[in-house]
């Protein structure tokens, strides 16, 4: 569930503040001696675009059988660029959930 939370917190603050942040996918790592691949890694940049200063944030990529740790590693990267005071975390209510009555 914490995985799912931090999904839509990452979807919902592609700007944060003055910063745009563009999340990239980096190439698998190398074969593992027991013939196991690295999977891909995750590169975060944030610009600022009254500045124009670039911040970067990698993750290094994983074993495919060890499962995402999104609730871990999306604070480390909002953390690490500086950015997690200023994200939205207020409810998406008025943008998912309709406030009328159910039909039907």
């Amino acid at each position: 569930m914490e995985n799912l939370v931090w999904a839509a917190i990452r979807d919902a603050n592609n700007q944060v503040g003055d910063w745009t942040l563009r999340w990239y996918a980096t190439p698998p790592g190398e074969e593992k001696p027991d013939g196991e691949r690295v999977g891909s890694g995750l590169r975060v940049t944030a610009t600022n675009q009254k500045t124009g200063e670039v911040r970067t944030h990698e993750l290094p990529g994983r074993l495919p059988r060890l499962p995402p740790a999104l609730g871990e590693e999306y604070p480390e990267i909002f953390k690490a660029l500086g950015l997690f005071a200023e994200l939205w975390m207020d409810s998406p209510h008025r943008f998912f959930i309709s406030r009328r009555s159910p039909q039907g």
